[in-house]
């Protein structure tokens, strides 16, 4: 089946798009296999007789007839029977509480109803016949007041309701508590009084076919004022509730389904989390609920792969599962492995293939700040490498990463997380590698630079052998992230209409060899190495008649050095040849520039230089290019030196300026040593210092704040010539981890 979709603006401007849909259809999950949930049926037939408020008969329903002067509405699930009003109700799966609300009560203190439980079936904690109130409000909310019959038992409560953000909590000054057993099917009067002068609450079950009597008393702490809604009622209820904030969610399989979405709504239906599960069941992360708040689920089952366009899905009855959450915050963190754990990357030399780690740390007492450590133990058993904060997604859960270069080991990795507290959580995942490769660079369209001439983009790359699908990421000039696309094809065409005129764009593909769902264990991106490797290209561009400017004041070309990544005690040092030039431009850059390049000492060999605005560094057109063996790097000692760099505009305009790379290894400065604090240091200050040992070579060094995952830079130190530099304040925040670069610099003249 194929449809075909067209927008059309007000201007007449159109774009369109077909898809095939192939209907395989799923039956909906079934909600009375879920847990949390009631498991069986939950019935109650319940009477309610003689309504007094304030010592005088309301109403005896003895007419027979609903007498809406006295009461807001009949339920469908009440009825008049022999001078009674009866209520009968099957909860299965559904939790849900049923009224009969007073017209009038605001000067109803005294509340009283006769109440008969004749039959009653299920286990749920809340659940029963009851009279209610809503009374007057706290510092938080809405004050009620409840007393009622639960087959041959009894209780009462009183809670505060409230929204917390979009949650709605019932926070309980009295919990339900049991006042004493009672016969089933035997009349109670039931009386909530209430007396504002003293905010207090008096609670009184009378057995009026036996000899119960029992009574309680409540009195409000701090200042109450007059509710805004007050109410009284005779109801039924069953809720699911559950113990603690952390539940596990358990359902019976759909037919076909290949992965599950879980969703956790607020009680109006507003999204709250979301998770995914290949099979059940589903853990929910703690801080996702909040203790005593009233939620929400649903569940999804899909054919097609996560994250992939959907074809064929199901869900459950949206509003059909509710439940309560328990009294007790969760205290443990809780690692998620996010579809991801441990994964093999395949990068461009010296790092080749390597092993990352990815995950999600929650907490209910707060992320980053109530975490004392992440970890992960590697299969050998011994090696643990440290993970670090990538970015805060909300106040109790972030991504960290941590990566371990060379041959990523088979076997068992163990995940763990300690808080401040001392808690923790320990999960395993088992990894055999299969290390994916990435499509040559050279080969992915657009080529670098290339001027598209439109907003419709055609990409093309080469297959990747074992790939299970590529994700083509989409960022703006700046590197800011703005979408991506996934296909099962080694090409994609993206329509009009999504990306601006007169703009550049970076484009990366990144090749996966497994789908989320079966857990991604291999992964690669093309072209290799940071984002700010990404390929670019130009939609249209608009005429000019300035000339471009070329200033290699910063850096022009260098050689930079530093350990060796896999092994920094005893292998070579690694050498990367780095061209960085700022290019201006009066009628725009970088839309107006057609391509930056350098060409080396020997005439012949040219490399383009890709956009990536850099203040901090002093270019906007940078490059670089990993030498295994320095000795061929093309400098004074071996060729003339000289790289010519050029920029040629989108009118035809060419600027050349050219700089000369010196000897490369006579008195270059090596990288510095004794670099302190050492590696997961904690400090107990926003200004701490760093030292390092002395270069008799290096000219000035300079010191880089990073956040904890390599990028942004959060600060960078000037020029210095001391081999010691504190962190001024206000540059760091508390309860964040960070990381730290020292450079060595030569200066040639």
């Amino acid at each position: 089946m194929r449809r075909l979709y067209r927008v059309t603006d007000p201007a007449g401007n159109w774009s369109e798009a077909t898809d095939d849909l192939v209907v395989e259809t799923l039956s909906p999950p079934d909600e009375t296999t879920f847990s949390p949930g009631f498991g069986s049926p939950h019935h109650i037939r319940a009477f309610f007789d003689n309504v007094h408020v304030n010592g005088a008969l309301y109403d005896d329903f003895d007419s027979g007839v609903f007498d809406s002067s006295k009461w807001q509405y009949l339920p469908e699930q009440a009825s008049y029977e022999n001078g009674e009003v009866r209520f009968e109700n099957t909860w299965f799966p559904k939790s849900e509480s049923i009224w009969m609300m007073m017209t009038s009560p605001e000067n109803a203190d005294e509340f009283k109803a006769t109440v008969r439980v004749d039959s009653i079936t299920g286990d749920s904690e809340l659940f029963g016949a009851r009279i209610i109130g809503q009374y007057c409000r706290d510092s938080k909310g809405e004050v009620f007041a409840r007393i009622g019959i639960r087959g041959s038992d009894t209780f009462y409560t009183v809670y505060s309701e409230y929204f917390d953000g979009d949650t709605w909590i019932e926070d309980y000054y009295i919990p339900y508590t049991s006042l004493g057993p009672v016969s089933q099917g035997n009349k109670y009067e039931l009386t909530l009084n209430w007396n504002e002068s003293t905010r207090t609450f008096n609670f009184l079950i009378d057995g009026l076919d036996d000899d119960v009597y029992y009574s309680a008393e409540f009195t409000l702490p701090g200042s109450i004022d007059p509710t805004d809604n007050p109410s009284r009622g005779i109801s039924i209820l069953s809720w699911v509730s559950i113990d603690g904030t952390s539940p596990t969610f358990d359902w019976e399989e759909v037919p076909g389904a290949n992965h599950y979405r879980i969703r956790i709504n607020g009680l109006e239906g507003k999204r709250l989390y979301q998770g995914y599960a290949k099979t059940p069941p589903y853990r929910l992360p703690p801080g996702i609920l909040k203790p005593n708040g009233i939620y929400q689920y649903e569940i999804y089952a899909l054919r097609d792969n996560q994250w992939f366009e959907w074809d064929n899905v199901s869900r459950s009855e949206r509003n059909a599962m509710r439940f309560i959450a328990g009294v007790e915050e969760a205290q443990n963190p809780y690692v998620d492995l996010d579809s991801h754990g441990v994964y093999t990357w395949t990068d461009r030399e010296p790092l080749g293939e390597n092993t990352w780690f990815y995950l999600k740390i929650h907490d209910a007492q707060g992320v980053p700040g109530n975490i004392e450590s992440a970890k992960v133990l590697l299969p050998d058993g011994t090696t643990e490498v440290n993970l670090y904060l990538d970015y805060t997604e909300t106040a109790t859960s972030a991504l960290y990463k941590g990566l371990y270069l060379g041959s990523t080991p088979p076997g068992t990795y163990e995940f763990t997380v300690v808080d401040k507290d001392g808690n923790s959580h320990t999960v395993t995942e088992d990894l055999t590698p299969e290390p994916t490769g990435y499509p040559a660079e050279s080969a992915l369209v657009p080529a670098e630079s290339a001027l598209i001439g439109s907003t419709a983009v055609d990409f093309n790359w080469d297959d990747v052998p074992g790939a299970s699908f590529y994700q083509v990421n989409f960022y703006d000039q700046n590197f800011r992230s703005l979408f991506n696309v996934k296909t099962t094809e080694s090409e994609y065409s993206l329509p009009e209409g999504l990306l601006d005129e007169n703009s550049l764009y970076h484009y990366r593909i990144l090749t996966r060899g497994e789908f989320f769902e079966d857990n991604l264990d291999n992964g690669s991106a093309s072209p290799p190495g940071g984002t700010w490797r990404s390929k670019t290209f130009i939609t249209t561009t608009a005429q000019g008649s300035e000339l471009p400017q070329l200033n290699l004041d910063s850096y022009g070309v260098s050689v930079w050095h530093a350990p060796d990544p896999v092994d920094p005690i005893n292998g070579p040092p690694r050498y990367w040849l780095d061209f960085s030039a700022m290019v201006t431009d009066a009628d725009g850059v970088p839309q107006n520039i057609a391509r930056v390049e350098v060409t080396y000492p020997d005439g012949t060999t040219t490399r383009a230089l890709k956009y990536a605005d850099s203040p901090d560094w002093g270019y906007n057109y940078v490059d670089n290019e990993y030498y295994p063996d320095p000795a061929l790097i093309q400098d004074t000692t071996n060729s003339t030196g000289i790289y010519i760099f050029r920029v040629v505009d989108f009118d035809g305009n060419e600027v050349t300026l050219q700089d000369t790379l010196t000897d490369v290894f006579t008195d270059s400065p090596s990288w510095v040593t004794n670099v302190s604090p050492a590696d997961g240091t904690v400090f107990y200050t926003t200004t701490p210092t760093i030292y390092w040992d002395a270069d008799s070579n290096a000219a000035y060094y300079k010191v880089r704040i990073l956040t904890a995952w390599n990028t942004p830079t959060v600060h960078w130190s000037p020029e210095l010539t001391d081999t010691q530099y504190t962190i001024p304040d206000g540059i760091l925040s508390k309860n964040t981890t960070y990381g730290f670069r020292v450079y060595a610099y030569r200066v040639d003249a």
